[in-house]
């Protein structure tokens, strides 16, 4: 069983965070303090991120109660931004793509974006919706904390839709000369975090990203192996094993291990976006 835990020396910290060594079995509640510890060495910074795009996936229903939950993309975001709980305010991207998207079990082939399609989506819940009851039910994330974008049903949309807040007089006072995060999975972040930038870095100082794999794990302690499980399928070998090697070295306590060290793209804005932004 793999523990949680151990010594790590946070540079841009510039001091030593000690993180407490528990094992798996430690409950949800200390899986919470390890992950608010380890938020204040790698952020480098106590003051809180100013704000977190969370983004949507597919949602299931459950045969038996016909309820509908996360599917295991969703839910390992969701999770991974419990990780931010006390450091940023979400704004949760998904809109109601049940019958759009995908059906109670699978992913359409081609979506259907007629007028009937997105009527009758509104009968079920948004992804949105979804997703902010795992930050409520597992972190006790505020309602306050949290705003649900509900219209977009591709990635595209979603950077669309924040671009669309972000214009908005005083949505958040002083966003433009802040660094906003992108949180999903290391292989839609490819697709995501370009969407995100063309949208928004003329309206803020950057657009980082925030890899759901490398926080997953250190939040929800008590079911690690299911996320390991999960990388494992989600993604091929020699990645994967690149992937769950970073995530084993961040729950022992490494946490300078991540995976945007796999991540070829662009990470930030740079200096054209800046440029655009300053005429």
């Amino acid at each position: 069983d793999l523990q949680t835990g151990g010594q790590t020396n946070c540079a841009v910290c510039n001091k030593m965070c000690v993180l407490s060594a528990v094992t798996q079995t430690v409950g949800v509640l200390l899986g919470v303090l390890l992950a608010v510890a380890t938020v204040r060495c790698t952020t480098g910074a106590a003051r809180p991120l100013p704000l977190t795009f969370v983004l949507g996936a597919q949602i299931v229903q459950n045969a038996t109660s016909r309820s509908w939950h996360a599917s295991a993309h969703l839910q390992s975001r969701a999770l991974a931004a419990c990780a931010f709980a006390r450091a940023t305010r979400f704004v949760v991207n998904g809109g109601y793509n049940v019958g759009v998207r995908y059906n109670e079990t699978s992913l359409f082939a081609h979506a259907n974006f007629s007028f009937a399609a997105f009527a009758r989506a509104r009968w079920q819940p948004s992804e949105a919706q979804v997703a902010r009851g795992v930050l409520q039910r597992d972190c006790h994330v505020q309602a306050a904390d949290v705003l649900l974008e509900e219209t977009s049903a591709t990635t595209d949309e979603n950077a669309a839709a924040a671009a669309l807040l972000l214009r908005r007089t005083n949505f958040l006072p002083g966003i433009a000369r802040t660094t906003v995060h992108v949180l999903t999975n290391f292989d839609h972040m490819a697709r995501a975090l370009p969407a995100f930038q063309a949208a928004l870095c003329a309206q803020v100082a950057d657009v980082a990203p925030i890899f759901a794999e490398d926080w997953v794990a250190l939040f929800d302690v008590a079911h690690a192996k299911r996320w390991y499980e999960f990388a494992a399928t989600r993604y091929a070998p020699p990645l994967r094993d690149k992937i769950i090697a970073v995530m084993q070295a961040r729950q022992c306590g490494d946490l300078r291990a991540t995976v945007a060290d796999l991540y070829e793209a662009p990470t930030s804005c740079g200096a054209g976006a800046r440029a655009r932004r300053a005429t």
